[in-house]
């Protein structure tokens, strides 16, 4: 039985045979129904979580997928569509376009059935105020948009200021055939999502009067910092944004964990207005238009500090109902108090990994502006870092610092961070160390010890003021309350090295697993005590007085042997008068390899067996036997290293002889290389002959017997210094492993719980994380998400995948060794980075999108800015350049998803011929023309 219904004078068919029951068509956001995505899809599943949390979200309801589904059934269109699209041929754009108009028009033209039109006016009824008939927007909401994965954000249609029962049935089926555009249909194949599995519902929402509006990302999507916020923001109705038709006010908001600042703010030009139509005009099926935005607008900003704060606020607390996970949010400002949520949706196409959340150990806060470099962690903390040694050795050597600090009566020096985490390695605050090299180094020493800090600072920092009352000072204190310049030896090798080989070991490994869960942390506290110890005892030791003194060899051997020489400060420091423990396990094995080499049962067992197998074969020949025996005295010595870096993430001897087969394998393919300890002695002697002539020389100048008697002074110190640090790192290294064992053995209770998916999952969480899980026993998604997205860090960095940069600011980017005038050569053009990455190619400047056929595989798109109908496009582009928008904008985010570089540069279309060929660099925001594209006038 069918009826027809006349909705904008078209009459329509109507059948009420098998039909569900009416609630299944709509759904306001406070039911039941309206929080399960596929009956209402993404967009309108966030508002009912949203509104049914509370959150302010302008009243609404939404049409279901089940209402789209009975509209298609009872019209015969599903078939036919299907049909129609499977037959595209996606390499033509032309035909993509054909056939997607085609499958709109179809169901454009299609007569709507009446139980529908009934369900859908009923419910936009009770949106009617005093005013009658309401503005609503009406927005697609598909059943596959926002997931983590993959954005359909901007696929289908919106419709904004629709008012009355007629134009508003009319954009609900409009929004059901942007189903069928070619920019969904192209995504959908392009993303593997089956046509005939995605299904479609509309939101009907109460429109907002805003006066200003915009998006809120809970979590930088350029830096992928957690800890900071991005506002854009502009007068009107958010669709200026959204699209990127202005350039928006843009505001940074950092977040400390108890409070919100705003770090950064961005005037836009805000050239643009969309609002509300004013006769309401519903010819165009849109109430709203695009005008020019007043002068005096244009140079105010569009919320104020107090309004921004309290969005971000709001942003916070929606993050944190979406289990923590950052939150791209629209907005919306009415009046001057009332903010309105009009969606929020995770944040897509961006490799977030929380660093933020590693640094809560932190003892103070982290200062706008800082300079961080990634040198100190080249030289001394190599390779991948993880978050959990990240969280106990950064920890560790930040209060070593800040006790040394105190020790030297210096609370500037004192109260500032030493560390911050990024991406799988630490960075090292560079403002700290020029403060350091100010307070504590004389002017004469500065040369040589000022590579940690940029290149353009030296100079200043190397002639800055210094006080002799305060380095003396400073060297009193500590004599007095620290002795450290010669007790720093006494300390290492007759307190640490046996607390380190003793209380360090720990218990055996195999006893780890019958200690109780809180024996356990018991355990792996107390042995992270004794490095922190360790750590405060020793700290001025090798951070001032081994500074001072090897800078002060040095500075000898310039003034008094010979300023031209640039090899003696390393030709007397070359070679030691007794081995390091480094040296003898160097001769060890060597010693081996030889056993090996000179006995034919133990070469053919090597050479037939790899890595552990070759151990195991040892056992069944006296050869081999014997071997074996000297190969554990060996790993009793030295099995807690031969990891390839630092982090406790890496296994030791003990755990994998393939260590030492490949360090066999490399020396057997020398045998007759001669004894480590002759080629040690060779080069003593060549020391001490060098070091006769420095003698000589010196003892020839003016008080020349004071200079040799002082420089030998200066000499033994540093030569044993360079022999207890290297043998420091032996014997704590005891100490690091039975930290590792312990944590392992938390890793593995946690996956024998069901709570970790491997035992190995434990190196990618901070201590306070693993241990509030080792509590709770519950994986949340966020941790899950945290471990998978930081192994991936740790993996590209261990592997040297991602070349990270040398100093970031405010968690971007900084080439600050760069030569300052590198922008400014012909062809050179400094814009905005929005997206990540570097690429060459042909530039392609399209002016219209009626021209978007002109651009070609790999091409680079210059464009003023994109809408969704771009979206086609960015499958075989290879970089954007956009003249207007924002890091926010859609270009921008599209660029991110599909891991293209982008960048803002206003009047790029004026500055790039077409044709020519460029260098796009997202992370420098830099766009750069080859040299014979250049045009000088």
């Amino acid at each position: 039985m069918s009826s027809l219904v006349k909705v904008n004078g078209t009459s329509r068919s109507s059948t009420s045979s098998d039909s569900p029951a009416r609630s299944e068509y709509a759904l306001t956001f406070s039911d039941p129904g309206a929080t399960e995505k596929d009956k209402v899809g993404g967009k309108g599943c966030n508002l009912g979580f949203l509104t049914q949390a509370r959150f302010p979200v302008p009243p609404g309801f939404t049409v279901t997928t089940a209402a789209y589904v009975r509209f298609m059934d009872l019209s015969g269109l599903k078939p036919k569509i299907l049909a129609l699209v499977g037959a595209i041929n996606y390499d033509n754009a032309d035909d993509v376009e054909a056939k997607a108009a085609t499958a709109r028009e179809m169901v454009m033209q299609t007569l709507m059935p009446l139980e529908l039109t009934s369900e859908i006016t009923s419910h936009y009824a009770q949106l009617t105020g005093d005013d009658g008939d309401p503005f609503v927007a009406v927005r697609s909401s598909g059943t596959a948009e926002d997931l983590a994965e993959a954005s359909f954000a901007g696929l289908h249609d919106t419709l904004l200021d629709i008012r009355g029962p007629e134009a508003l049935i009319d954009a609900v089926r409009t929004c059901w055939a942007s189903l069928w555009s070619a920019r969904a249909v192209a995504y959908r194949h392009r993303n593997n999502f089956a046509h005939a599995d995605v299904d479609l519902a509309v939101v009907v929402q109460r429109m907002v009067a805003a006066a200003a509006a915009g998006v809120l990302f809970t979590g930088n999507p350029m830096t992928a910092a957690t800890d900071e916020m991005v506002i854009n923001a502009s007068w009107g109705l958010g669709e200026a944004v959204v699209s990127g038709i202005v350039n928006p006010d843009s505001f940074v908001l950092k977040d400390v964990g108890y409070s919100l600042r705003i770090r950064d703010r961005t005037l836009g030009d805000k050239t643009h207005t969309i609002r509300r139509h004013p006769s309401g005009d519903q010819s165009t099926g849109q109430g709203t238009i695009t005008e020019d935005t007043p002068t005096a607008l244009r140079e105010a900003y569009s919320l104020t500090d107090d309004q921004a704060l309290k969005l971000a606020r709001l942003g916070q607390r929606v993050q944190e109902h979406y289990g923590g996970f950052p939150q791209d949010i629209e907005w919306a400002l009415e009046g001057d108090n009332d903010l309105y949520l009009l969606q929020s949706r995770p944040i897509t196409g961006v490799d977030f990994s929380w660093d933020a959340d590693l640094e809560e150990w932190q003892m103070f806060p982290e200062i706008d502006g800082t300079t961080w470099t990634r040198s100190l962690a080249d030289e001394n903390w190599t390779g991948a870092i993880s978050p959990l040694m990240y969280s106990v050795r950064a920890f560790s050597w930040a209060q070593g610092h800040e006790c040394a600090a105190g020790v030297w009566g210096d609370p500037a020096l004192q109260e500032k961070r030493y560390w911050k985490f990024h991406r799988a390695t630490a960075y090292f605050n560079c403002d700290l160390e020029r403060d350091v090299v100010r307070n504590t180094i004389p002017p004469m020493l500065r040369p040589g010890l000022l590579a940690n800090l940029p290149v353009p600072w030296r100079e200043e920092v190397s002639a800055a003021t210094f006080s002799w009352f305060g380095y003396a000072k400073l060297y009193a204190r500590v004599e007095t309350l620290r002795p450290q310049l010669y007790k720093g030896f006494e300390l290492q090798k007759n307190k640490w090295y046996g607390k380190f080989a003793t209380e360090g070991k720990g218990i055996p490994r195999s006893e780890l697993s019958s200690l109780s869960d809180t024996a356990l942390r018991f355990y792996v506290n107390r042995q992270l005590d004794i490095e922190d110890e360790y750590t405060r005892d020793m700290w001025t030791w090798f951070f001032i007085n081994a500074r001072d003194m090897l800078t002060l060899l040095s500075l000898m051997l310039q003034m008094w042997y010979d300023p031209e020489d640039k090899t003696a400060f390393q030709a007397v420091l070359t070679g030691t008068p007794r081995a390091s423990e480094t040296m003898k396990a160097n001769h060890m094995l060597w010693e081996m390899s030889q056993r090996i080499y000179k006995s034919p049962i133990l070469s053919a067992a090597f050479f037939a067996h790899q890595d552990a197998a070759f151990f195991e074969a040892c056992a069944e020949s006296d050869d081999g036997r014997t071997f074996l025996e000297y190969y554990q005295g060996f790993l009793a010595l030295y099995g807690q290293r031969g990891m390839p870096d630092r982090d406790i993430y890496f296994k030791r001897r003990w755990e994998d002889p393939s260590i030492d087969y490949r360090s066999l394998q490399a020396m057997l393919k020398t045998p007759d290389a001669p004894d480590p300890q002759i080629k040690e002695h060779e080069t003593n002697e060549r020391r001490e002959a060098f070091v006769d002539k420095v003698f000589a020389k010196m003892q020839r100048s003016t008080l020349g017997l004071f200079k040799v008697e002082l420089f030998k002074v200066v000499l033994a110190w540093c030569i044993e210094f360079v022999i207890v640090r290297d043998d420091e790192r032996n014997f704590l290294d005891h100490c690091t492993l039975s930290i590792r064992w312990g944590f392992m053995e938390v890793g593995r209770r946690l996956a024998e719980y069901g709570v970790f998916e491997s035992d190995d999952d434990v190196w990618f969480l901070s201590k306070q994380e693993l241990y509030r899980l080792w509590d709770s026993r519950k994986m949340t998604p966020l941790v899950r998400a945290k471990i998978d997205a930081r192994r991936r860090d740790f993996v590209r960095m261990m592997e040297r995948e991602t070349p990270l940069p040398p100093y970031i600011v405010d968690n971007k980017a900084a080439d600050l060794d760069a030569d300052p005038s590198a922008f400014e050569g012909a062809g050179i053009f400094k814009g905005i980075g929005t997206a990540k990455g570097d690429v060459t190619a042909t530039a392609r400047v399209v002016r219209q999108l009626k021209d978007i056929g002109r651009v070609r595989e790999g091409d680079i798109l210059v464009v003023n800015s994109t809408d969704p109908g771009w979206t086609p496009v960015f499958h075989i582009i290879s970089g954007i350049v956009l003249e207007t928008g924002g890091i926010l904008s859609h270009g921008s985010c599209l660029a991110r998803e599909y891991g293209l570089p982008a960048v803002q540069l206003a009047r790029a279309m004026q500055f790039i011929p077409d044709g020519a060929t460029v260098t796009v660099n997202g992370d420098a925001g830099t766009v750069h023309l080859a040299e014979e594209d250049v045009v000088i006038e």
